[in-house]
């Protein structure tokens, strides 16, 4: 772990001989990809882009506003980006790297992202927890989103033996 000095350089050491992945934060800028360096190199020049805002808003199919929807935005564009991201970011094997909730009229802002694409999974109460098909593409030109969100419904039932007892406190 390191800070950069007055004319932006740094130095990490020790670091290994093999890849190492990089994190770097930095306010006002995007949530930066972890860029793997390869073994052996020295020297690096990075370029950080202005941070930038999904704005939209979250619905249901009726075309109500959904409110209190938690939206979490895991990169697409990361070494772990593979045919199962998907399935590893909703089933909480990747943390996201940014999140955000819609309001009680369903508006919601997330700031503080790098221009890139992002798989957007949604949780909250009353609807059906998933990743959206497909990607978000964040883009300096990037208009407000609309994510609609499906309302989940509710099963019931009975627990007995083979008998027909109720089982409770199952």
């Amino acid at each position: 772990k390191t800070a950069t000095k007055e004319d932006g350089s740094f130095r990490l050491v020790p670091v290994a001989p093999q890849a190492n992945d990089l994190l770097i934060r930095a306010p006002g800028y995007g949530v930066t990809i972890r860029p793997q360096v390869p073994g052996g190199t020295k020297e690096l020049v990075i370029l950080l882009e202005k941070e930038l805002t999904l704005r939209g808003t979250t619905i249901f199919p009726d075309g109500r506003p959904a409110p209190n929807i938690e939206l979490l935005l895991h990169s697409a564009a990361t070494l772990e980006a593979d045919p199962f991201s998907r399935a590893a970011a909703l089933h909480g094997g990747r943390p996201a790297e940014a999140r955000g909730a819609s309001d009680s009229q369903g508006i919601f802002s997330i700031g503080g992202l790098s221009q890139r694409d992002w798989f957007l999974h949604i949780r909250g109460p009353g609807i059906v927890e998933q990743i959206l098909n497909g990607v978000v593409w964040v883009r300096p030109e990037i208009q407000p989103i609309e994510v609609v969100v499906e309302p989940g419904l509710s099963i019931t039932g009975k627990i007995v033996d083979e008998t027909g007892n109720s089982l409770p406190d199952l």
